[in-house]
C-alpha cells in the first residue's frame, strides 16, 4: 500500500476525534472558511485532492447526511460549479468504484436544469431545445470575404430563405438548353408533342431563310410576308432526333416573332426556377451540414414559449430544433466551459457559443448560394422532370 493511501485511511479513522474540524469544513460558506478542514486533508492550494480526500472521508465514515449537508453548502458558494465540479472528479477519479451513485448526472445536471432551460433531461439523454430564430446565433455575423453567415442562417433555418431569396436570371438560350444536352431526348418530344397539341394551324412569323418555302407555299394575306402556317405535318417532322432536325427546331422556336413566346418562355424559365430551386436547397444543404456535423441532425419540435401582448403574457408554440447533444455535454461541462474563465451565459446554447465549442458561433460555410452546376446529372434531371410537369 503507498504511503498516501495509508495516510488517507488514518484520515477516515480519526476524523471522529475532529469535530470542530468537520462541522466547520461542511457548513463553509467560501473557500476561506474551509481553510481550516483542507489543511488536514492537503491544504487548500491542493484542494483538486483535499477536498474529495474530505468528502471521501465522510461518505467512508457512513456520514452520507454529511456529505450531502456540504454538497448543498458548496451549491450557496459565490461560483460553485467549478468547485462541486472538482470534488465530483475527484470522487470519481480516486474513489469511482466505492462511491459511483454520486456523479454528473446525480450531482451537476439537477442544476444545470435549474440554470439552463433549454436543457432538456429524458432519462439517460441530454437535449439542447434552440428556437428556429435562435438557430443563426451558431454562425458567424461576417467573414473576411464579406458574406453575412448568420443572416444567410437566420434565412435558412427559419425558412425565410424562400422569401427573402434573390432570383438569379441566367436566362440561357433556347439553343444552349435544346442542342448543349439539358433537354432530354424524352422532354425534347414531348415538347414537339405539346406544340402539335396547342399550335397547329397557328401563323407564326420567322425571317430565317429556312422556312422560305412554307412562306411561298403559303403566301397568308393580312401578313408579313415571313408569315407561315405551323401545320402538323410541319410540326412532326422534327420529332425526328438528329442534330439537324433539333436545330432546325431551335430556329424555329428561338427566332419566330409571335405565336411561339409562351412556350419559349416555359423552356427557358422553368430552367432558372430549377436554377434557383437548387441554389437554394444547396445552401440549406450546407448550412445544415456545416451545424450538424458538430452537434448531429436534430429533430424538428415545437418549443414553448412565452409571447407578450396588450392582455398579458401567454404561453406560444414556436418552430425549434432539439439537438442530441448526451455524447459530449458530461466532457464539455466537467472538463471544459466550468475548467475556464466562464460567465453565466444565461442558456446552454449561449454557454457553448461564448465558449467557441467546436467552432460554434463561428461557423460559415464557403458556399453562399451564388453558383450552380447546371451541368449535373441532378440538375438535368430535376429540370427535365419540371419542365415535363408544366407542358
Amino acid at each position: 500500500m503507498k504511503l498516501t493511501e495509508i495516510y488517507n485511511e488514518f484520515l477516515v479513522e480519526s476524523i471522529e476525534n475532529l469535530p470542530e474540524i468537520l462541522a466547520k469544513g461542511i457548513e463553509a460558506t467560501s473557500i476561506d472558511e474551509m481553510e481550516d478542514t483542507l489543511l488536514v486533508f492537503g491544504g487548500a492550494e491542493r484542494i483538486e485532492t483535499s477536498l474529495p480526500l474530505f468528502a471521501y472521508t465522510l461518505l467512508k465514515k457512513g456520514k452520507t447526511e454529511s456529505f450531502e449537508k456540504l454538497l448543498d453548502s458548496l451549491w450557496q458558494w459565490e461560483d460553485p460549479f467549478p468547485t462541486v465540479i472538482l470534488l465530483i472528479k475527484g470522487l470519481s477519479d480516486y474513489y469511482g468504484a466505492v462511491f459511483e451513485e454520486y456523479n454528473f448526472k446525480t450531482v451537476i445536471v439537477p442544476e444545470l436544469q435549474d440554470m439552463w432551460s433549454d436543457l432538456i433531461v429524458v432519462g439517460d439523454k441530454y437535449y439542447l431545445d434552440v428556437l428556429a430564430t435562435d438557430m443563426a446565433d451558431f454562425f458567424a455575423p461576417d467573414r473576411w470575404n464579406g458574406v453575412d453567415c448568420k443572416g444567410i442562417a437566420n434565412d435558412v433555418f427559419t425558412e425565410g430563405i424562400f422569401e427573402n431569396w434573390e432570383d438569379h436570371q441566367p436566362n440561357p438560350s433556347i439553343e444552349s438548353l435544346i442542342m448543349e444536352g439539358y433537354v432530354s431526348d424524352e422532354t425534347y418530344i414531348k415538347i414537339i408533342k405539346y406544340m402539335g397539341e396547342h399550335h397547329e394551324n397557328d401563323i407564326i412569323s420567322n425571317s430565317r431563310e429556312e422556312f422560305e418555302t412554307y412562306k411561298e407555299e403559303d403566301q397568308i394575306p393580312d401578313h408579313d410576308k415571313d408569315s407561315f402556317y405551323l401545320t402538323r405535318n410541319r410540326i412532326d417532322r422534327y420529332l425526328n432526333l438528329e442534330g439537324s432536325t433539333k436545330y432546325d427546331f431551335v430556329i424555329l422556336l428561338g427566332e419566330s416573332n409571335d405565336g411561339l413566346d409562351e412556350l419559349k418562355d416555359t423552356i427557358v424559365w422553368t430552367y432558372n426556377d430549377t436554377y434557383n430551386w437548387t441554389a437554394q436547397n444547396s445552401l440549406i444543404k450546407d448550412y445544415e451540414n456545416e451545424l450538424y456535423t458538430v452537434l448531429g441532425k436534430p429533430e424538428q419540435i415545437n418549443i414553448k414559449t412565452y409571447n407578450f401582448n396588450k392582455s398579458g403574457r401567454e404561453v406560444v408554440d414556436v418552430d425549434g430544433y432539439r439537438f442530441d447533444v448526451t455524447n459530449f455535454l458530461e466532457t464539455f461541462v466537467m472538463d471544459d466551459y466550468f475548467s475556464n474563465e466562464y460567465t453565466d451565459q444565461g442558456g446552454l446554447l449561449e454557454c457553448l457559443i461564448s465558449y467557441e465549442f467546436a467552432g460554434l458561433g463561428g461557423l460559415c460555410p464557403d458556399s453562399n448560394g451564388d453558383w450552380v452546376d447546371d451541368t449535373s446529372d441532378e440538375f438535368i434531371e430535376s429540370y427535365n422532370v419540371a419542365l415535363q410537369e408544366q407542358l
